[in-house]
């Protein structure tokens, strides 16, 4: 006769509680999981990103003329003309930049020696005159291009040249004829591009052209 006090014949309870732990280790699983996915894509990511910027070309950051600049590098065939005429001045105000000491040992990267050493001989004697030091800019007010050719620029320029040391000051118009050529790239001198000939013009000279302009219309006003 079944007896509920015989404990072989008695009808236990099952307990859920096996269910209850299988679901909270699948739902920390699920966590971690989802983590270490998100994990991966932002290392990914970060490679990605840290690769481009590796490769990326750096800003160049400068001074000229008092003026801090910056930009990024650019291939030599991004190189326009006014990035050249910019450079040709830069060139020719450096080369009649000088001090006791001298000119800037960069100049020879953008002028040939024969230039360089004609400049050099007509100031020779400044040191002489001004023991104490001098100091001698030019500074450029105007350009205008000649017949050029390719890898041959003609340029003639109008500057004011100014000198002074402790025993006196002087400030001159000046003129110049210059020839710019296409050589070989330098670290310092991508374009390549140099001073190779330059000749000292009056003002009647530099302003030729314009005067025969203007002969050319007042003796056609005068025609009709």
């Amino acid at each position: 006769m079944f007896s509920q006090t015989n404990y072989r014949w008695y009808r236990t309870e099952e307990s859920d509680q096996y269910f209850d732990e299988a679901d909270k280790y699948k739902y920390r699983f699920i966590v971690l999981f989802g983590s270490g996915l998100l994990l991966s894509f932002s290392l990914i990511f970060g490679l990605i990103n840290l690769n481009e910027t590796a490769n990326r070309p750096p800003k160049v950051i400068g001074i000229s003329h008092g003026l801090m600049f910056s930009g990024d590098l650019q291939p030599l065939s991004s190189v326009e003309e006014n990035d050249l005429n910019a450079q040709f001045s830069d060139t020719l105000e450096v080369l009649f930049c000088r001090t006791e000491y001298g000119l800037p040992t960069v100049i020879d990267q953008f002028c040939v020696p024969e230039v360089i050493e004609a400049i050099e001989r007509d100031y020779k004697d400044s040191n002489q005159k001004y023991p104490a030091g001098f100091v001698q800019t030019l500074s450029i007010t105007g350009y205008k291009h000649g017949v050029s050719s390719p890898g041959i620029r003609h340029v003639r320029y109008s500057g004011i040249l100014a000198s002074r040391s402790v025993l006196k000051a002087q400030i001159s118009v000046v003129y110049f004829d210059v020839t710019f050529a296409r050589t070989l790239s330098t670290k310092l001198n991508v374009s390549g591009w140099k001073l190779v000939h330059l000749d000292s013009i009056n003002r009647s000279e530099y302003y030729k052209d314009e005067h025969t302009r203007a002969v050319i219309k007042a003796l056609g006003a005068d025609v009709k």
